[in-house]
């Protein structure tokens, strides 16, 4: 996020957690326009889906953690909300074109 702050333009991907303070702040210090896209679907369905990802050895070893927990799932209930909110449904198939449509309406 160091790096974000100096860039005229950036795209920043994570997994931000709205109930920490942290976080948010650092986000907030941003002097940009944000527009958060949310990406949500039913916790059980992220549970299974993360399951599924770090059980796979041919998948990144990014995750650490075999499962996520429910508490774990919690920290990420709702979106950070500094900015414009998008949020995606992503139970299903997402349309990609839309959503490029949509983010590049409200990109500075």
């Amino acid at each position: 996020m160091a790096l974000a702050g100096l860039a005229p333009s950036a795209l920043l991907e994570a997994n931000f957690r709205p109930h920490s303070s942290y976080e948010r702040s650092r986000i907030a210090a941003l002097s940009a326009r944000v527009v958060e896209i949310y990406c949500w679907c039913p916790p059980e369905l992220a549970s299974r889906r993360y399951a599924q990802r770090a059980s796979d050895p041919s998948h990144h070893r990014a995750h650490v953690l075999p499962t996520l927990s429910a508490e774990r799932l919690a920290e990420f209930d709702r979106p950070v909300a500094i900015g414009e909110v998008l949020r995606l449904d992503t139970s299903g198939p997402v349309d990609l074109g839309s959503l490029a449509d949509q983010v590049r309406a409200r990109w500075p």
